[in-house]
């Protein structure tokens, strides 16, 4: 767990716009947090979560993003 305040540093550190990570349980497909800095893709659906939702993210990675909403046409959930 973690706030806007340390996600803001982390992107600051790296100087990047916004996180993409992976994790798996409970919510059906993905979030997107702290103002579209941090796109969450929950890949693993059914037991032990139940779930009914995984989620893939697939694009070309020569184009430029400014923030995780403009992932969301890439997300496909499975």
């Amino acid at each position: 767990m973690f706030g806007e305040n340390v996600t803001d540093d982390f992107l600051r550190i790296l100087d990047v716009p916004f996180l993409v990570r992976g994790h798996e349980p409970t919510v059906e497909g993905f979030r997107i947090n702290h103002g579209g800095k941090v796109l969450t893709l929950f890949s693993r659906k059914g037991s032990p979560y139940f779930n009914r939702y995984g989620a893939y993210l697939a694009l070309d990675l020569s184009a430029t993003f400014d923030s995780a909403w403009q992932l969301e046409p890439f997300i496909r959930r499975i």
